[in-house]
């Protein structure tokens, strides 16, 4: 799964943990996975509806609303959110919220419900605006929700700059399951062979991780003739073209590991966790560093400084590929360093516990 996939089916999971009685309605895609990592306390409801040819489908069909023959994104934006909340949510709850996408909060924006929430994953909110046509349309989405959740400083600020909305509007930062993360992260490890090792976890997608960015990198570094190796963990449409651009660059000290089920492993072997982002919104994966204590460089993308400070707890360079460079170089080469960020690792794995985190969401549910 993705980030955000992940986020969502760790929200589910506390808020049953809690004692909540938790629904998680899936209308995008398939992904067994979200249901195999999914508590078995949350109630799932797939709406996943492919494309059907209108050629292909009955009239009666096509009159009882049971085929849809749009795009989800032109389905979306054709219907009023008071359509689609009728057609979507049959059930009646206390709260509601609207995850993944403008999508989500067009549907949630057509509920009567004062208590629905919005989540704001990403500081590119112009991605928001296209996915309802235009910004009239999505400003009404918006200002249809109660509250809308932040899940960086960064976002918070967009949301201001693009829809003026300032009220109503709150950060709270991803949680994550920190017990079953180092758990999992001790089932087994990754050999270095002795090598100082970075690791990157992501969905390989160039235009958003930088990994093209990052091993022209690793060319340079290697032209100085540094030691180290490079791990890149992750499947995506960019898989192939990566994988060529590296075999093209002659990076033998670079290994692609692919779609792994239990990342954590990786991020806690490595030495340190790299992230290349030109952007983020509260990146995931570099959480789960954080909780696993492993050291970490960052450009310098929404949320990279609520984990690691003004590179008090890790080095956060700047959005490029000399920042990556330089970051990069000071670890290799300077082991008192590394040392040093290694001990403000392991007193910021903490930081990030999940019970902070829901007393903190749990607050705005209650107001």
């Amino acid at each position: 799964m993705g980030g955000m996939e992940r986020v969502c089916v760790n929200y589910a999971n506390l808020f049953a943990r809690r004692g909540y009685r938790v629904t998680l309605l899936n209308f995008t895609y398939d992904e067994p996975s979200i249901v195999a990592d999914l508590s078995e306390k949350v109630e799932y409801i797939k709406n996943y509806n492919p494309v059907q040819s209108v050629f292909h489908s009955s009239p009666r069909g096509l009159l009882k609303g049971k085929k849809r023959f749009l795009p989800w994104g032109r389905w979306i934006k054709f219907h009023s959110p008071e359509y689609l909340y009728k057609k979507y949510i049959t059930e009646k709850y206390d709260i509601e919220i609207a995850f993944f996408g403008s999508e989500a909060i067009k549907i949630i924006s057509g509920s009567k419900n004062k208590n629905s929430f919005g989540w704001i994953h990403s500081v590119n909110v112009e991605s928001y605006i296209a996915a309802l046509g235009n910004l009239e349309n999505a400003k009404k989405a918006y200002a249809g929700i109660g509250k809308l959740i932040c899940v960086s400083d960064k976002g918070k600020d967009e949301l201001a700059r693009v829809f003026g909305r300032v009220n109503g509007v709150y950060v709270v930062n991803n949680p994550n399951d920190t017990k079953l993360i180092r758990k999992r992260s001790a089932e087994y490890s990754v050999d270095k062979n002795g090598v100082f090792t970075f690791v990157t976890v992501a969905r390989i997608c160039d235009r958003q991780k930088g990994l093209f960015r990052l091993l022209d990198v690793c060319r340079q570094l290697n032209d100085e003739g540094l030691k180290y190796s490079l791990w890149i963990v992750g499947d995506g449409e960019d898989y192939e073209n990566v994988k060529n651009r590296v075999d093209e660059l002659g990076l033998t000290n670079v290994k692609l590991f692919g779609r792994q089920g239990n990342p954590y492993v990786y991020i806690k072997s490595a030495d340190v966790y790299l992230c290349s982002s030109y952007y983020e919104g509260f990146s995931m994966v570099m959480m789960e560093a954080v909780i696993l204590g492993t050291p970490m460089i960052s450009t310098d993308v929404s949320g990279a400084r609520e984990m690691l400070g003004d590179s008090e707890y890790g080095i956060v360079v700047d959005n490029s590929a000399e920042g990556l460079r330089d970051g990069m170089k000071k670890l290799i080469t300077d082991k008192s360093l590394y040392a040093h960020y290694l001990k403000k690792a392991d007193e910021r794995k903490d930081f990030l516990s999940e019970d902070r985190i829901m007393d903190k969401l749990e607050g705005y549910f209650e107001s």
